[in-house]
This record gives C-alpha cells, sequence and structure tokens, in this order.
C-alpha cells in the first residue's frame, strides 16, 4: 500500500489538551464497548450533516492507534467524502477503483507511518454509485470489507449523514453504528429520523454521543446512550 509519513490533523485535533484527550478517549471505549463480543466494523453517522462525526471519528481513531489497536478508516460519506482532506492528502484512487476492479484493495490504502493508522479513502461517490448495483462492484465491496475486518484490529466508516445508496452498499458489513449529534446544530426529530432509518435497514446502533460542540470551537463530547 501507499505509505506517507504522518497524516497532517485538521486544526481541530492539531493541538490537544488533557480534557479533550479524556474525552476522545471515552469515545474510543464507546466504539469497541458495545455488545459482549467487540465488533469489527463500526460505522459512526451523523443524525445531520455537519453533525462532527468525520472530525470525532478521526479524534478517537487516533487514541485507538495510540493505545496499539491497528484501525483502518473507510470514507463512505456520500454527500461529501473528506477523511482524505482531513488528514492532508488529495489522492486519485479511491475504493470506487475497488468496487470497479480497477486496482486491488492494497493500491488504494494509504498508511501513515507515525500515526499507525490506514485509510480507505472515496474520491469519486457519484462514480462508486453507478456502480453498487451491479452484481460484480458488490462483490468486491463485500470482498474488499472482509479483507479489513481480517487485517486490522478496528474497522472505522464514516457514513456522513445517514440514507442513501452508500450507506445500502455496506447495510451487511456493518457490525454496528454510533450515532454522532451535534445539540446545537440539529433538532431532536433529526436524530430521530435517522435512528428510524437505521432500524428499516437493520442495522444495529449503539448508542448517541452528543456534541455539544459550536462551529470553529473546541470539541466537547457526551456519550448520550
Amino acid at each position: 500500500m501507499l505509505q506517507v509519513d504522518a497524516f497532517a490533523w485538521p486544526a481541530a485535533l492539531a493541538t490537544t489538551t488533557p480534557r479533550i484527550d479524556a474525552e476522545l478517549d471515552a469515545v474510543a471505549g464507546v466504539l469497541v464497548e458495545p455488545g459482549t463480543c467487540r465488533p469489527s466494523v463500526v460505522a459512526m453517522v451523523g443524525s445531520a450533516t455537519h453533525a462532527g462525526c468525520t472530525t470525532l471519528l478521526l479524534g478517537a481513531a487516533r487514541r485507538l492507534a495510540q493505545r496499539g489497536a491497528s484501525v483502518v478508516l473507510v470514507d463512505a460519506d456520500e454527500t461529501k467524502p473528506e477523511l482524505s482532506s482531513q488528514l492532508g492528502l488529495l489522492p486519485s484512487l479511491g475504493w470506487e477503483d475497488v468496487a470497479a476492479g480497477r486496482q486491488p484493495l492494497a493500491e488504494v490504502l494509504i498508511e501513515s507511518i507515525e500515526d499507525r493508522l490506514t485509510l480507505l479513502p472515496l474520491c469519486r461517490p457519484k462514480q462508486l454509485a453507478e456502480q453498487a448495483s451491479a452484481p460484480v462492484a458488490a462483490a468486491n465491496l463485500a470482498r474488499a470489507m472482509t479483507t479489513l475486518r481480517q487485517t486490522y484490529d478496528l474497522v472505522l466508516v464514516d457514513l456522513g449523514a445517514p440514507g442513501g445508496w452508500v450507506t445500502g452498499a455496506l447495510d451487511e458489513t456493518i457490525d454496528v453504528t454510533v450515532l454522532v449529534h451535534n445539540v446545537g446544530r440539529a433538532a431532536a426529530d433529526d436524530l430521530r429520523s435517522a435512528s428510524q432509518q437505521l432500524a428499516a435497514r437493520h442495522i444495529a446502533c449503539a448508542g448517541v454521543i452528543e456534541n455539544f460542540t459550536p462551529v470553529g470551537d473546541r470539541a466537547s463530547y457526551r456519550r448520550a446512550a
């Protein structure tokens, strides 16, 4: 796979404090806590756009990697995939190329040596949308997720806001989801709707992480349930 010396972390995570680290440790614990058997594939879903799902996923992943866990990040945000840009990367290949059979999985993964984290980027979501219904593409996606599950301790999937074809393509590969709800930016109805969409897809939801961070401020999270 492609290797880089280190990821360029977003400003919200570039400088942390003991309090922020403690909050992210709590979130990291939520990701590996659900159920009696530790899940291998955990997706984070925002109750609405701008819930802070991506930033929270990145912060928790870094804390897990610092504990020694091998973690791979999968960008599956169909409306605005930004894991790559948040980490200072501009990849030309994404998992849409894996789905189409143009590239093997190993050629698309990006590993940070210093951070001990791996990224599976999504570059062209519309292209992947056109392929998703094809049996070959669905089989390629399922095979790729199985490989990630067997290779890494934890697969963290950024689904963005719920609903849409990308979520459907990964339904059967996700063990559990965690909802992220920005209390100041989203209504209770958004949280309820997101929960109902996950239930309709028969995707288990382990609970809700409430985000109290106004735009531009430092992170503050609380596990709600």
